[in-house]
C-alpha cells in the first residue's frame, strides 16, 4: 500500500483524480448499457437483414438462371417444332403444286390438241370447199382469158 501512496504522491494526485476516475466509469458502464448496446443491437441486425438479403438476391437471381434456360430450351423445342411443321407444310405444298401443275399441263394439252384437231378439221373443210369450187374457178378463169 505503501507503494501506492508514494506513487500517488509521486504523480501529485489528489482526491479528485479518484472522483473524476469513479465518475468516468460510472458513466462508461451508463453509455454501454443505454447508448452502445444499443447501437451495436442496431448495428447487427442491420448486417444481418443485409445478409439475409443478399441471400435472398442471390437466391432470386439463381431461379432467374434457372427459368432464363427452361425457357431457352422451351424456344428451341417450339423452334424445331416449327422447322418440322414448316418442312411438312412445305412438302404438301409442293406436293399440291406439282399435281396442279401436272393437271394444268393435261389440261393444257388436252386443249391443245382440241385446237389441233379443229384446225385440223376446219382445214379439210377449206380444202373440201376449194376442191368443189376449183372447178367453177377453172372455168371461169378460162373463161376471162378466153375472153
Amino acid at each position: 500500500m505503501e507503494t501506492l501512496k508514494t506513487l500517488i504522491q509521486t504523480l501529485s494526485l489528489d482526491h479528485s483524480f479518484f472522483y473524476h476516475l469513479i465518475l468516468a466509469l460510472i458513466l462508461y458502464f451508463i453509455s454501454k448499457k443505454w447508448l452502445f448496446q444499443p447501437y451495436i443491437a442496431k448495428m447487427d441486425e442491420r448486417s444481418r437483414l443485409t445478409k439475409g438479403r443478399m441471400d435472398t438476391n442471390e437466391e432470386k437471381k439463381l431461379e432467374i438462371e434457372k427459368k432464363k434456360e427452361l425457357y431457352e430450351e422451351k424456344a428451341k423445342n417450339i423452334h424445331k417444332e416449327f422447322q418440322k411443321l414448316f418442312s411438312v407444310m412445305k412438302n404438301k405444298a409442293m406436293e399440291n403444286f406439282s399435281k396442279e401443275s401436272l393437271k394444268l399441263e393435261k389440261d393444257q394439252k388436252t386443249f391443245l390438241d382440241e385446237q389441233k384437231k379443229n384446225l385440223v378439221e376446219n382445214a379439210k373443210k377449206q380444202n373440201e370447199i376449194l376442191e368443189k369450187s376449183l372447178p367453177q374457178l377453172k372455168e371461169s378463169l378460162l373463161g376471162k382469158i378466153k375472153s
